[in-house]
């Protein structure tokens, strides 16, 4: 297993070349500096995290650093019997990830 340790200052800043080779990229960061390195999206790219609680912190952290541009929040889908039969949810979600996926401007799509 190849090991890589760098320090970079933008996601972005990754070689391809690791990421041709599969290397792990793991974030080390919290709270706004989330946001910091993911800025300046330069293709479409899809946010994971293990809550929606996180996925919503980094949203309205992105909000109050860049504004409303480039990203696109995907809520979390409810889990209770009677919530998970309503088509709202289930249509308001693919509005929003097909507004990501063709409208260029949104290049972020967070999730969780």
């Amino acid at each position: 297993m190849h090991e890589l340790q760098m320090y970079i200052e933008r996601v972005w800043d990754v070689d391809l070349e690791n990421w041709i080779r599969g290397d792990t990229l793991c974030l080390q960061t919290k709270g706004a500096a989330r946001p910091w390195v993911l800025r300046d999206c330069k293709f479409k790219s899809i946010a994971i995290f293990p809550d929606n609680s996180q996925a919503l912190d980094f949203y309205f952290d992105w909000k109050a650093l860049f504004g409303e541009r480039e990203i696109v929040y995907l809520p979390e889908l409810p889990l209770t019997a009677d919530q998970v039969g309503q088509s709202a949810l289930w249509v308001s979600r693919g509005e929003l990830y097909r507004k990501w996926r063709h409208d260029e401007g949104y290049k972020l799509l967070i999730a969780s």
